[in-house]
C-alpha cells in the first residue's frame, strides 16, 4: 500500500475479504458504503457512543450486552 489511508486499507481488506467469502457464499455483498470521522474530544466520543448503542432499538431490535 502506497499511501496509508483509512480509504485505502478498507478497500484492500474487503476486496481480500469478499475474494475468500465468495468462495463461501456467492451471493456475499458489502454495504455500498462507509462513514468514516476524526473524533475530537470527549463529547464527540459520547455522542457517538450513544448513537451506536441506541441506533439497533431505533430499528426495532433487541441487543443484549453487557456494559
Amino acid at each position: 500500500m502506497l499511501y496509508n489511508n483509512l480509504s485505502r486499507i478498507i478497500r484492500w481488506y474487503k476486496g481480500r475479504v469478499s475474494f475468500d467469502a465468495k468462495k463461501i457464499n456467492p451471493n456475499f455483498a458489502w454495504q455500498n458504503r462507509f462513514y468514516d470521522r476524526i473524533i475530537r474530544n470527549d463529547i464527540e466520543l459520547q455522542l457517538i457512543t450513544t448513537y451506536i448503542k441506541n441506533n439497533p432499538e431505533k430499528h426495532g431490535y433487541k441487543i443484549y450486552y453487557s456494559t
